[in-house]
């Protein structure tokens, strides 16, 4: 939009002063190529610059640009440049805008044709909404449900922003005596600017305080994007047929009007039918950390421990997109075995930014267990009107039902526990799913893992999260003989300080008989459990 405003805008002026095509075209041109590469020549903008100097070109010429032409050379300009940019985010959402514009746009302007204004640019920006969206949710697993709102008041102002920006820049430019330092008439002139981006910020805000303002979908695959595409402009195609037919024609229209109708049927219940929604325990890449979350495929969500003591910012840049990836923003239960920073940054991040897109209901700590070292984590769920839960060893949830039921047994540590250390006293969740269980351990260390055995509970599990990273000091012979585990898995960072896992660590689990897998090697770990078995997939 810049490059458009300013160009032509530009190239317009210059062809009135001088009266010659050519001549305002190289001008205008030769702004446009300076202006991108002042901001960066991102994708978007090196196929603006294209696409508006075919249209100058076209201009000079005598020629009429065509909308699709102009992009489809852009787009094979930028791709024998750079082959890999196809690949690139954004360079994929500018052309699904222009191609939305060009196609749904074209097609949604004859069903509903209109001298207003304001219905054309509500039908345009929903044109372009249905255009990028799918890519929207395929690269950020969520869609902001009153973009196509909040454009109709963000979009025309822009040209404003613009405008004057310039005026206060070429004023300076041009009077540098007067404005350099004077901060006053500067602000002066540059507050029209301030109060639009004020207004922007505000829209947004008051947007984002709306039920359902951003719906996170999770992952989708490319053939459901593809699908939809298809399906879409079928579906405007026959819409806009049936309009055209005349009223002597009414099997034709009516035709069309159900051939409409079944491909939007197929359209939904293919998507509806492809959305993810297996039963998954997630062990995150949070490098010397934990964080894992169990998505119970029905609607509920549970995290057990997110933090890193490598990665300051494993909140934003780990654990929240891999909530979104996989639809759960909407987390019902936040576990925490205990308080070290390596268990619990990642959940203070999703607490303390409104801004994350995470929500989350409960948080669950150990009633007996590393209260003292939960105090900020404690106070800042209060703040946020998040439920705190209290659980003790034998305390027992679930979710779901029949035999899709999901237990979660809280077996450590209990009130007659002697134990000091904080490690030892990380809370210990045994999860039950189809037959199959897994076991959480935190940072439990030998201490912890004797007295847990001594309970008698049923310790039992097809998977283990080892305790402590694969600490020297825990996962012991003896404890390993109480769960006999299929497969361990290892939350570690890659060199770090501490050396975990250790070796003998390694040694005892291949001694047991176990598969191990640890971040380190495989970065996060899916494990998939279905009526078929355990399925076990790493990701980096």
């Amino acid at each position: 939009m810049h490059i458009a405003i300013i160009g032509m805008t530009l190239f317009g002026v210059l062809r009135r002063l001088t009266g010659s095509y050519m001549a305002s075209g190289i001008m205008a041109i030769s702004v446009i190529v300076l202006y991108g590469v002042m901001t960066g020549m991102a994708s978007s903008t090196v196929r603006a610059m294209i696409m508006m100097v075919i249209s100058v070109i076209g201009q000079v010429k005598g020629r009429s640009p065509d909308m699709l032409t102009s992009a489809g050379t852009a787009s094979v300009i930028q791709a024998l440049i750079d082959p890999g940019i196809i690949l690139d985010a954004g360079f994929q959402l500018s052309f699904a805008a222009v191609l939305g514009m060009a196609v749904p746009g074209a097609l949604m302007k004859k069903l509903i044709p209109t001298k207003n204004k304001v219905v054309s640019t509500l039908v345009m920006n929903l044109a372009i909404t249905l255009a990028t969206g799918p890519l929207v949710i395929f690269y950020y697993y969520q869609f902001p449900l009153y973009s196509i709102f909040l454009n109709l008041l963000i979009v025309p102002l822009v040209s404003v922003i613009i405008f004057v920006s310039i005026v206060v820049i070429a004023a300076m430019l041009i009077f540098p005596g007067i404005l350099q330092g004077n901060e006053m008439a500067v602000g002066i002139g540059a507050f029209p600017v301030k109060l639009i981006l004020a207004i922007y910020r505000q829209l947004c805000e008051w947007a984002m305080k709306l039920p359902f303002y951003s719906i996170n979908t999770g992952h989708v695959s490319v053939m459901m994007i593809v699908v939809f595409y298809m399906a879409m402009v079928g579906v405007l195609i026959l819409l806009v047929r049936a309009k055209s037919a005349d009223c002597a024609r009414v099997r034709r229209r009516m035709v069309c009007l159900c051939a409409a109708v079944i491909i939007t049927l197929c359209c939904v219940c293919y998507e509806a039918a492809s959305f993810d929604r297996e039963f998954r325990v997630v062990f995150m890449d949070v490098g010397q950390g934990d964080g894992i979350l169990i998505r119970s495929g029905m609607g509920v969500n549970i995290l057990i421990d997110g933090g890193s003591s490598s990665s300051n910012k494993v909140g934003e840049y780990v654990m929240a997109p891999v909530l979104k990836f996989y639809g759960a923003a909407h987390v019902d239960y936040a576990f925490v075995t205990h308080g070290d920073k390596d268990h619990v940054s990642g959940i203070q991040y999703l607490l303390s930014d409104t801004n994350s897109g995470i929500r989350i209901d409960n948080l669950v700590v150990p009633m007996y267990g590393d209260i003292e070292n939960m105090g900020e984590l404690l106070e800042l769920a209060e703040k946020r009107g998040v439920n705190i839960i209290y659980m003790d060893g034998g305390s027992q949830m679930s979710c779901g039902k029949d035999a899709a039921k999901v237990w979660l047994n809280f077996l450590h540590p209990s009130e007659k526990t002697d134990i000091k250390d904080a490690n030892d006293l990380s809370a210990v969740i045994r999860l039950e799913y189809r037959g199959y269980s897994v076991l959480f351990t935190g940072d439990l260390g030998e201490d912890g893992e004797r007295e847990l055995i001594s309970e008698g509970g049923d310790l039992s599990a097809d998977v283990l999260k080892v305790g402590h990273h694969g600490s020297r000091y825990s996962t012991s012979g003896e404890f390993l003989r109480a769960v006999d585990p299929d497969l361990a898995i290892i939350s570690a960072g890659e060199n770090n300080r501490y050396g975990h896992p250790h070796g003998e660590t390694l040694e005892r689990l291949d001694a047991c008989g176990a598969d191990v897998m640890s971040t380190i090697d495989h970065g996060a770990i899916c494990v998939e459990i279905t009526d078929g078995g355990i399925s076990v997939t790493g990701y980096r």
